[in-house]
């Protein structure tokens, strides 16, 4: 960064710096090391956004963008949605094979659906196909007792028997499976309260300089939740902390912040991930 400004001035006597906030004019004050201050004098900083830097050879003027000092550019992230487990809205939502969880009967497979006369008033309902071929007709406006299975196996699951009470037992064992892993988390959360977490050091130079070195621009809402860990990170409470987002929104970019904080600090830091691609 500092080579870069003092390529600048070669050619120049100032250099005007649009920030886009008060924050971006702080980090580029504050990743210029104290050796290079005087560096500092030849610079203006100004609220704005320029996209494309320029030189004004008549008053010896270089006008550039915080995005281009620091290499980071506003992007459109590609967003890939992926609900998967959720109750059905519609028919469409299946095809015919796949396995569907009914609420009261258990796991069934989906075969299709037909119009019948009920009534006097035509209905579509979904047909499910259970253990011995038992087939119950689900009419479309009970549609939410319906889920699409997902297992946390390959395979293909076991069908339920209609009437049978294994399905009722085994959403009693999970019931009671919840409330204790509640009564547990309860508890550890209880202890955790007591006892001081670490509290690190508010931001160095070298983190300014790390998080400079991202190529896009943070979004307000990423600012907003980095501030917001940070400052968790430096209380003196354990940290406890779920950052959610859809993909492609930058929730590893502020992961990878806090991992750094952490590092910098003499802490070893674990980072789980779930794809080869983020690892």
């Amino acid at each position: 960064i500092v080579q870069g400004l003092n390529q600048l001035l070669s050619d120049v006597d100032r250099v005007v710096v649009f920030c886009s906030n008060e924050a971006e004019a702080d980090r580029l004050r504050e990743t210029v090391p104290a050796e290079s201050r005087a560096l500092l004098k030849k610079l203006t900083v100004r609220m704005g956004r320029v996209n494309h830097g320029f030189k004004l050879p008549d008053i010896a003027t270089a006008v550039v963008g915080h995005h281009e000092i620091f290499r980071r550019y506003t992007v459109r992230r590609s967003v890939r949605k992926a609900v998967r487990g959720r109750p059905l809205e519609t028919f469409v939502d299946l095809e015919k094979g796949d396995f569907v969880v009914h609420v009261t009967h258990g796991i069934g497979r989906y075969v299709g659906t037909e119009v019948l006369d009920r009534d006097g008033t035509q209905q579509e309902f979904f047909i499910l196909e259970f253990r011995d071929r038992v087939k119950i007709y689900v009419p479309s406006t009970r549609v939410n007792l319906v889920q699409k299975y997902i297992g946390g196996f390959r395979g293909r699951p076991r069908l339920s028997v209609v009437g049978g009470t294994a399905w009722q037992k085994k959403k009693e064992r999970v019931v009671k499976a919840v409330e204790e892993l509640a009564a547990e988390l309860l508890r550890m959360q209880a202890v955790r309260s007591t006892r001081p977490g670490v509290a690190f050091p508010p931001d160095d130079r070298y983190q300014k300089e790390f998080e400079a070195e991202f190529i896009y621009e943070e979004t307000e809402d990423q600012l907003s939740v980095l501030a917001e860990t940070k400052r968790d990170m430096e209380s003196d409470r354990p940290m406890d902390r779920l950052i959610c987002g859809d993909v492609g929104y930058g929730k590893t970019e502020l992961a990878m912040r806090a991992a750094f904080k952490a590092a910098m600090n003499d802490k070893q830091v674990a980072v789980l991930v779930p794809t080869t691609v983020l690892a």
